[in-house]
């Protein structure tokens, strides 16, 4: 049995999948509202974002030095400095040249978003160092063209909202949500390269499915929250435009 094969057959398939569940739907459900984009943002920038590298730092401690040295590599465009982006990926909150209504309250996370979260950190401190890698690796996977049918990637598809529903031309894009686009395909490649050395054997197999399936739960646990308060906020929103329009009637 090629094991590595195998490995990452399944992954494309449950990275391909998780598009269809009801709460990436959610997710990305339209149209799209700026006070609905600044809170996707806000959700992924403070919260989701730190906890990724959160992830990677538990991951890398656990595994081996040839592992380390890939997350290292990796971990290098997030944290400190990338060319594409002019620094490190972890400042792309303050890069808010698409977005309208900074000034707008930042909610609190709902409930959904801690719990997801919490389970990823779960999921990279007590786990088998290769079940954990899996765990943040698959995450990259959604955003790899190649992996995902029709090149519609999690980025590819956030991008498109922004265009087609807030009007904002490719060039006007935020730089990170254009750098996006292509960075994680880099990123997942690089982090194969893991797999292709390690998953030797069944239950090396069974562990990098099992972390890529817990992780994916926590994504739409996430999803489903946030794709909860965009709607809510943007219904909020258009009472507000009403009410504004009644005012001035």
């Amino acid at each position: 049995m090629d094991w590595v094969k195998r490995c990452e057959e399944d992954l494309n398939r449950m990275a391909n999948e998780v598009f269809e569940t009801p709460e990436l739907k959610r997710y990305f459900a339209g149209p799209l509202t700026w006070p609905a984009h600044h809170v996707k943002r806000v959700m992924w920038s403070r919260h989701a974002n730190p906890m990724h590298r959160d992830c990677w730092a538990y991951v890398m401690a656990a595994a081996p030095i040839d592992a380390k040295q890939v997350i290292w590599r990796h971990e290098e465009d997030e944290l400190i400095f990338d060319e594409r982006l002019g620094r490190a990926h972890v400042a792309w909150d303050e890069d808010e040249e698409e977005v309208q209504g900074q000034g707008a309250e930042i909610p609190e996370p709902p409930p959904g978003v801690l719990v997801a979260c919490w389970g990823r950190v779960h999921i990279a401190k007590n786990s088998p160092w290769l079940e954990g890698l899996a765990a943040s690796h698959i995450l990259e996977r959604l955003n790899n063209p190649k992996v995902i049918k029709n090149g519609l990637t999690l980025s590819r598809r956030g991008a498109d909202q922004v265009m087609n529903d807030l009007k904002v031309p490719f060039e006007k894009l935020s730089r990170s949500a254009r750098v996006h686009l292509d960075a994680d395909e880099e990123h997942s490649a690089l982090t194969w390269t893991i797999f292709e050395r390690h998953v030797k054997d069944r239950e090396d197999f069974e562990q990098a499915l099992r972390g890529a399936k817990r992780s994916l739960a926590c994504f739409r646990v996430y999803a489903a929250a946030v794709g909860d308060l965009m709607a809510q906020v943007s219904k909020s929103g258009q009472a507000h435009d009403l009410e504004t329009d009644s005012d001035r009637g």
